[in-house]
């Protein structure tokens, strides 16, 4: 490879501040990107566009957020245990049913909170984004952020072996 394309490449991956490719992990793995999601944010596009049929995974790599940076511990992205969250304050949550802190994501439809050990089959096409579960009213307090990888996986023939969402 000639130095100067070596010079457009890296400069090209310089400009990228929230987006880093990776390379798959496993043999399975069509594409993966790594994203940082910030907590004090709404939704976030993470530039992956997921087809209708195509399997998918979220998987947390590292980072913590809070709520409520002066009351609450920081979290992963599985949210706050019951206790604590059953004494946050209530009114601020976009996924009802997941607790505080959860990462949740939605592809235009319904938000939904992420396993991150779980595949998902996309019933639709659309842009993936993803937030802390807390809403926009209630981000000043927030801190931290997350990365995670979102794998597109590739289409078994006879089932996704995974979850139906998002």
């Amino acid at each position: 490879m000639s130095r100067a394309v070596m010079r457009t490449a890296a400069a090209a991956l310089a400009g990228l501040s929230t987006l880093i490719l990776v390379p798959p992990r496993t043999a399975e793995a069509a594409s993966a990107r790594v994203i940082r999601v910030n907590a004090a944010w709404g939704w976030q596009n993470t530039g992956v566009y997921i087809r209708k049929g195509q399997t998918y995974r979220v998987t947390y790599l590292s980072g913590s957020w809070t709520v409520d940076r002066a009351r609450y511990g920081r979290v992963g992205p599985t949210g706050y245990p019951n206790r604590v969250d059953a004494a946050i304050v209530h009114g601020c949550k976009i996924v009802t049913t997941a607790p505080y802190g959860t990462l949740i994501a939605h592809r235009g439809g319904t938000p939904f909170a992420v396993d991150t050990s779980a595949r998902y089959a996309a019933s639709y096409s659309g842009w993936l984004s993803l937030r802390i579960n807390d809403g926009d009213f209630c981000l000043s307090d927030n801190a931290g952020r997350i990365s995670v990888s979102i794998d597109i996986l590739n289409v078994k023939q006879g089932g996704n072996g995974g979850n139906m969402g998002g």
